[in-house]
């Protein structure tokens, strides 16, 4: 008896995790989709503003960006190559804090808080350690190879 509620409270657990990750998943998934086609869509405009805060090659790095927030979005909404997404956000999140957001963000513990990085990168790091969680295509892909192996290691027993 013990041992049942014992498992149904890791269940609960492990649905709570899996709950709470695909919301925040989704939530800032969708919003790096927004911000990168924005920069895809306006390279003229983020190529001058790259410019100004002196990176070299300020098209490329627009382009670049541009795709890693939309597909980097597209993947964390999906939960598909997330911890590959998640570390391509983390170090664009980096490059804006070090770059875009030098002079406000690290004036207090407060200010880092508040540039527009952080929740991006604050999930993309929680992606990058926890995974995408059960609720995403890569632990679907994940079940189905290990089922895959299950199924060829028996024929071959």
């Amino acid at each position: 008896m013990m041992k049942s509620i014992l498992k149904r409270g890791e269940d609960l657990q492990r649905l709570g995790q899996d709950l709470v990750l695909l919301f925040l998943r989704l939530l800032v998934g969708w919003q790096l989709i927004l911000t990168g086609k924005g920069k895809l869509t306006h390279i003229d405009q983020f190529s001058t503003f790259f410019e100004s805060l002196h990176i070299p090659a300020p098209t490329v790095h627009v382009v670049a960006i541009g795709l890693i927030e939309a597909l980097g979005g597209f993947a964390l909404l999906l939960g598909f190559f997330a911890r590959g997404a998640a570390l391509f956000i983390s170090l664009a999140m980096i490059g804006a804090y070090l770059t875009a957001h030098r002079d406000e963000a690290f004036g207090s513990p407060g200010d880092f808080v508040d540039a527009a990085p952080f929740p991006y990168l604050t999930v993309a790091l929680v992606v990058l350690v926890f995974g995408a969680g059960g609720i995403s295509l890569d632990r679907a892909r994940t079940s189905l190879l290990a089922n895959k192996r299950q199924i060829t290691q028996s024929a071959t027993d």
